[in-house]
């Protein structure tokens, strides 16, 4: 599909298609086969590796997105966050559990709790 703002992934995939599934495993990676259709490196911008990497994001999103939902969109973006750092302190925390709480309905801002084994709050 043609779009009118540069980079814009814009794509539409026939009705059952082989990708729509929950780990959009198909014949082929449809989100690097995406990426490399639609990337477009503007000489203006930033260099090409970083234009690269937030094209690769914003695929991913969209590709989430249309295939699986704005759940999967969700679990994606929040297993992104979980960082290497974040993982190795949790491990030497020995966190089993990582609950994010919304502080109020509709609030902007959360609560984080950590929990240890046996369920026990860290």
């Amino acid at each position: 599909m043609e779009s009118d703002e540069p980079g814009e992934v814009l794509f539409v995939a026939a009705q059952s298609s082989p990708w729509d599934n929950d780990d959009l495993r198909g014949p082929f990676g449809v989100v690097s086969f995406l990426c490399y259709a639609t990337f477009s490196y503007w000489d203006e911008g930033d260099t090409w590796e970083t234009q690269w990497d937030q094209h690769s994001k914003d695929v991913q999103h969209a590709a989430n997105e249309y295939f699986r939902g704005p759940r999967a969109s969700l679990l994606a973006l929040l297993n992104a966050a979980l960082s290497s750092d974040i993982r190795h302190l949790a491990d030497r925390l020995n966190v089993c559990a990582i609950k994010v709480n919304r502080n109020e309905p509709g609030e902007r801002s959360w609560t984080v709790e950590l929990t240890g084994a046996g369920d026990q709050p860290l």
